[in-house]
């Protein structure tokens, strides 16, 4: 069980660096001191987009199990 949490956070977070190098185009500036207060609404818009590449993920993932429960 630690495992899969583990794996899930280390997802969660290249989720959020790809969110905040490649779809967001921040600079490697930015994304490497996301935590610094003068990058708040950098970090915002990271995390949201991140969490919703996270969320579409799981769904997909999800996505045959619930086709095969319902015709099973």
């Amino acid at each position: 069980m630690f495992s899969f949490n583990a794996r899930l956070v280390t997802l969660q977070s290249l989720l959020h660096d790809r969110a905040c190098r490649v779809s967001l185009n921040f600079s490697n500036e930015i994304c490497d001191d996301l935590e610094h207060e003068e990058n708040d609404k950098e970090q915002l818009e990271a995390l949201s987009y991140g969490n919703n590449l996270y969320t579409v993920l799981l769904m997909v993932a999800t996505l045959p199990s619930l086709v095969m429960a319902t015709f099973l």
